[in-house]
């Protein structure tokens, strides 16, 4: 459809095709699918928890069974968006007369500006003081799972988004003039940042250097890990 997609958008578009193919036969003639069916691939996606690439071998039934959180609405509408997309190509290059995708959309009961809540200094308080996460046996969370504590915690003194987080590299950590540093780079075809000024490096805050943050990228570096974060996997997006 286009040769201007980046990789994790191709991998994102395969992905949701795979899911689609589940749902309905794909091997007949395009002609004879019908809006019920793709309104029945709507259903589905609706029910979806966001996908990992060991989903891919099961069959609808058996993702539904495994009781996983389900997509955001705002996901679960891009990902029909990708459907809408491919019957709307369909109809411009002449395989089907009409899209009978054209105007589906998941609607979200809620308002747009509800749709993301920031953390209030009283959650964060609560977070960071009464959770078990951070207040029993801390290290041996962190030694079990790291990404647990850390992520939030790069969050919060950093100011860097989830996923610039969860798609560190080793090597991503630098000790420059002396200072270790979260070097945030497209590097590899695997990372996406948000826009062009999203690139930077930012010194690593204290209270992570205390909490043993560097301690963790030195067992990892000595271990030849490739990626910061050992145990987490990439996503249908990355």
């Amino acid at each position: 459809m286009t040769n201007t997609w980046t990789a994790k958008t191709f991998k994102a578009y395969n992905s949701v095709y795979s899911v689609f193919s589940k749902v309905l036969n794909v091997k007949q003639d395009i002609k004879s699918i019908t809006r019920a069916e793709i309104q029945s691939f709507k259903s589905v996606l609706l029910k979806l928890p966001p996908m990992k690439s060991n989903h891919m071998k099961l069959t609808i039934e058996e993702i539904l069974s495994l009781n996983l959180k389900v997509l955001g609405v705002t996901t679960s509408q891009k990902y029909l968006s990708f459907i809408v997309s491919l019957f709307k190509w369909c109809e411009v290059e002449g395989y089907i007369n009409k899209s009978i995708a054209s105007g589906l959309i998941i609607k979200d009961d809620k308002h747009k500006k509800e749709s993301r809540v920031h953390y209030s200094i009283d959650d964060l308080n609560i977070l960071y003081t009464k959770s078990l996460l951070y207040t029993k046996d801390l290290h041996k969370v962190i030694s079990q799972h790291p990404e647990r504590v850390f992520l939030p915690l790069i969050s919060m003194y950093q100011g860097m988004r989830l996923n610039e987080i969860a798609q560190l590299y080793t090597d991503d950590v630098r000790l420059i003039d002396g200072v270790y540093c979260f070097d945030i780079k497209l590097n590899t075809p695997d990372k996406r940042l948000k826009n062009k000024s999203a690139p930077r490096i930012i010194p690593i805050h204290k209270e992570l250097i205390e909490l043993g943050f560097i301690d963790y990228y030195k067992k990892q570096k000595k271990m030849k890990k490739v990626r910061l974060w050992s145990e987490l996997s990439l996503g249908l997006e990355g």
